[in-house]
C-alpha cells in the first residue's frame, strides 16, 4: 500500500510527501535514494528557466526541505548557509547533522544586529553545551545572567569558585548548600563563619574540622 502511494507522489512530483513514505517500504535505504536523486534532477531542472528571486528561492526552497526530510541535513545546512542566506536554520541544521563547531562558526560570523546579540549569544552557549565544551558554555551563561545553568555547568567540571561567584547572584541561598559550595571552593574561613552562624551544634562540630 505504502509503494503505491508512494508512486502516486512520485509521478505527482511531491518528493517530500514521497521521501516521508520510504519508512513503511521494504527496500527503505534504495527508495530513499531513487527519490533523492529524482527530487533534486527535478528542481535543478526548474531553476534553469527560473529568472526572479522569489522562484529561485523558493525551488532552493523545496530543496532543502527534501534533503532535510532525506536526513542530509549537512547538504540543507550549506543551501541554507551559502544559497538561502538563511544563517539561523543552517545553524539549526548543522546541530541535526552533529556539526556543532560549523553550527556554533554560522552564527558567530553573522552580523549580528544588535537586538539579536543575547538571543544567539544564548544559542552558541547551548551549542558549546551539547558539544561538549562545557567551560566555554558556562562563561557564555555566566556572561548572559543565566547564573542557574552556570552554576551547574561549572559544578559539573569542579570549577567551584565561579559556581560560588554564580551562586550569589541567586535571589535565594541556602546556607547548606553556600557551606558547602565554600568548602568545595577552599573558602574555609567563610564556609566556619557561616557554619558559626547557624548556631547549630551539627555545624559547630564541623567548624571545629575544618
Amino acid at each position: 500500500q505504502a509503494t503505491k502511494k508512494l508512486k502516486v507522489e512520485l509521478n505527482s512530483n511531491n518528493f517530500i510527501e514521497a521521501i516521508k513514505l520510504v519508512e513503511f517500504c521494504e527496500n527503505e535505504i534504495t527508495e530513499k535514494q531513487k527519490i533523492l536523486s529524482a527530487g533534486r534532477a527535478f528542481y535543478n531542472k526548474k531553476l534553469i528557466p527560473a529568472k526572479n528571486n522569489k522562484d529561485i528561492n523558493e525551488i532552493y526552497n523545496n530543496l532543502l526541505l527534501l534533503e532535510e526530510f532525506a536526513g542530509e541535513f549537512e547538504v540543507a545546512a550549506k543551501i541554507a548557509e551559502e544559497i538561502l542566506m538563511d544563517i539561523d536554520k543552517a545553524s539549526f541544521l548543522y546541530q541535526k547533522a552533529n556539526l556543532i563547531n560549523r553550527a556554533i562558526d554560522v552564527i558567530s560570523d553573522e552580523t549580528i544586529e544588535k537586538e539579536k546579540l543575547v538571543e544567539n549569544r544564548k544559542r552558541i552557549a547551548e551549542l558549546h553545551e551539547e558539544g561538549g565544551n562545557i567551560l566555554k558554555a558556562a562563561d557564555l551563561f555566566k556572561e548572559l545572567g543565566h547564573y542557574n545553568r552556570a552554576l551547574s555547568l561549572y559544578k559539573k567540571i569542579k570549577d567551584y569558585n565561579s559556581a560560588l561567584y554564580c551562586y550569589y547572584q541567586l535571589n535565594e541561598v541556602d546556607t547548606n548548600e553556600l557551606i558547602e559550595l565554600n568548602i568545595l571552593a577552599e573558602k574555609y574561613e567563610e564556609a566556619v563563619k557561616l557554619l558559626m552562624e547557624t548556631n547549630s551544634l551539627n555545624n559547630l562540630q564541623k567548624a571545629l574540622k575544618i
